[in-house]
């Protein structure tokens, strides 16, 4: 097991010098899950441990694997579903929770719609890190001294970069 550390404390360090940052951070961190599965996967079949540790029915390792990818990625920005056009929206979305004591509700309701990008909000962790965003711009309110006029105008601003919006978003 001691090796197994060593190893992980290793894995930063072979980052190539030429990598980006993304890489560099991603990289072990996806080899660490994926030995992680390989050895939890190992132990469903292991005569010791089959008894006690077993897979649920239907189990995708991808899935898992990706999964908690993701969430270790995420606080850096890095999880797979987190794309340009989501982090655009976050700051629409921190931009509204700035406004929301300036704007009407009525008008922060169609603002909000009109930046979501399905009824459905394509997944929960998407849903989830817009909420916080909003929350963030909600206690960043005695910040930002918007006007209404300003809010609206910044928020025409910030929607014109999220990627595709108006157009068919993603």
């Amino acid at each position: 097991m001691r090796a197994h550390v060593a190893e992980f404390a290793r894995l930063g360090q072979a980052a190539s010098d030429g990598a980006t940052a993304r890489e560099r951070t991603a990289e072990p961190t996806h080899r660490m899950v994926e030995w992680l599965d390989r050895a939890c996967a190992a132990a469903t079949s292991h005569i010791v441990t089959r008894d006690y540790i077993t897979a649920p029915a239907n189990f995708d390792r991808a899935a898992s694997r990706r999964m908690m990818a993701d969430d270790i990625l995420q606080g850096a920005g890095l999880a797979s579903w987190q794309t340009p056009a989501i982090f655009a929206r976050g700051d629409v979305f921190m931009l509204l929770g700035a406004c929301s004591d300036i704007l009407p509700e009525a008008r922060l309701s169609a603002l909000s719609s009109a930046t979501m990008p399905s009824a459905d909000v394509r997944t929960s962790r998407e849903r989830q890190f817009y909420e916080r965003k909003y929350r963030e711009g909600v206690e960043s309110i005695n910040q930002f001294n918007f006007s209404a006029t300003q809010c609206e105008s910044r928020y025409r601003a910030l929607n014109a970069k999220v990627p595709g919006a108006g157009r068919g978003r993603r």
